[in-house]
């Protein structure tokens, strides 16, 4: 009898195994019907649409609940379109954004793979720029909104520069200078370590989200080393400042510099008005490009160089063969000049500023325009004379043009507005204004 009991108590126990691997299938089982009853789905998404609009080859990188087969371009769609490159590997389908996507637009981004369709939304940010209010207020704009946040402030501010989250700050104490970086995530600040005592010029933003680069003049004559506008690359993460060698191995006295789209490369101007390509890498030695007396900046794919001279005025320099083709110098026909040139960061063709002589008056007439495949558009003007344009800017994504306007009379009977900076669109339409005349910088 009691053996019987014992046979039966075992029979009504469950093996532990048994169970887990029961218990493994049956998941196994309900994983695999609702994969069949939903089907295949983007799982998750490795994205920020904030930096699309700031930088050249952002990445969407899209992860799916099965692994799929290889991914073409021709399969996948972007509305509105832009170019991509696409790379694919089981469940992860990889796209880049090729160009910097315009503000405020919603994208759709679809796989579409017969019975295959996938698709991803996403809207990009509004514009935002950042302007200097004297003596020493560094505030944040949205394009469309109002009011404005206060970034940073101090005593007295010479001059700022933005890459990626840092915010880099030329403060003026006493006789020398200061460089505050402002990181714009936390809100937390340092002090960037200086060669020594003394004074900054020209603060410059490299494209790689991490280094800055300025001109530093030592504020003691005895100073050994002494700095003349010697120039330096400033690495935040490091908190370091290196001086940057040209040509003849020794160091930069610098007037102009530029920064290629990639800031592998700067286009430095010596004060001899010699400009050499310097890599930043360390490794390939210093080229001279020539002799040329203004920098206005790279195109957007890093071929050419839009440079100045005093006898025929503004000229593209190609950086492979070092050829020069010079631009119209006179676009609005007899009596215009052309003042400026600041190239589309984004795209083709370039933004001028232009001044047209004004026939039987003191004054000129100011125009800003946009120049693209051979064709011009006026993007603001005054042709009386009655606003001075004081400073242009374009967006990363060259979607606006930040213009800087100075009435040269102001009352309230001619309907004019205050100096201030006007946001226009390519278009040429106003879109918004900033309450400065200012330094205006681009995120």
């Amino acid at each position: 009898m009691s053996a019987k009991r014992r046979t039966d108590s075992k029979k009504g126990k469950r093996d532990p195994f048994a169970v887990i691997v029961g218990g493994s299938l049956l998941v196994i089982v309900i994983l695999v019907a609702l994969v069949f009853i939903r089907g295949p789905h983007i799982r998750e998404v490795t994205f920020s649409p904030e930096l699309t609009t700031q930088n050249t080859g952002e990445w969407l990188l899209m992860h799916t609940n099965v692994p799929l087969r290889p991914v073409h371009s021709s399969q996948i769609r972007v509305m509105p379109s832009t170019s991509t490159h696409v790379l694919s590997s089981g469940n992860e389908v990889a796209i880049q954004f090729l160009r910097r996507l315009p503000y405020n637009t919603n994208y759709a981004v679809t796989l579409a793979s017969s019975p295959l369709k996938l698709t991803y939304r996403f809207t990009t940010p509004k514009g935002v720029c950042y302007y200097l209010v004297s003596p020493g207020t560094i505030k944040e704009h949205v394009v469309g909104t109002s009011p404005d946040r206060t970034v940073y402030e101090a005593p007295f501010i010479n001059e700022f520069a933005l890459t990626g989250n840092y915010l880099a700050v030329v403060t003026q104490q006493s006789a020398t200078d200061g460089l505050v970086i402002v990181n714009l995530s936390s809100g937390q600040t340092f002090d960037a370590k200086l060669p020594e005592a003394g004074t900054i010029q020209q603060l410059e933003a490299s494209p790689d989200g991490q280094d800055f680069s300025y001109t530093f003049t030592s504020l003691n004559s005895a100073a050994r080393p002494y700095y003349d506008s010697t120039l330096f690359s400033l690495n935040v993460p490091s908190n370091k400042s290196t001086p940057i060698y040209g040509f003849n191995h020794g160091l930069l006295r610098a007037t102009a510099w530029a920064y290629s789209p990639s800031g592998l490369v700067m286009i430095v101007q010596t004060f001899s008005s010699v400009i050499e390509a310097v890599y930043v890498n360390g490794v390939t030695p210093p080229l001279p490009i020539g002799a040329y007396d203004i920098i206005d900046g790279f195109s957007s794919d890093g071929n050419d160089i839009y440079v100045g001279t005093s006898q025929k005025g503004f000229g593209v320099i190609n950086v492979n063969t070092r050829t020069v083709t010079f631009l119209n110098q006179s676009p609005l026909g007899l009596g215009s000049t052309l003042e400026l040139v600041d190239p589309l960061p984004n795209g083709n063709g370039y933004i001028t500023q232009i001044q047209k002589e004004i026939p039987g008056v003191a004054n000129y007439a100011e125009y800003v325009m946009l120049v693209q495949n051979g064709r011009q558009h006026v993007l603001f003007a005054s042709p009386n004379g009655t606003d001075a344009i004081v400073g242009v800017s374009v967006s990363p994504n060259d979607q606006y043009v930040a213009i800087g306007v100075s009435p040269t009379y102001f009352t309230k009977s001619n309907g004019g507005l205050p100096a201030s900076t006007l946001i226009v669109s390519l278009n040429g339409h106003v879109v918004d204004r900033i309450p400065s005349l200012e330094q205006v910088v681009w995120q």
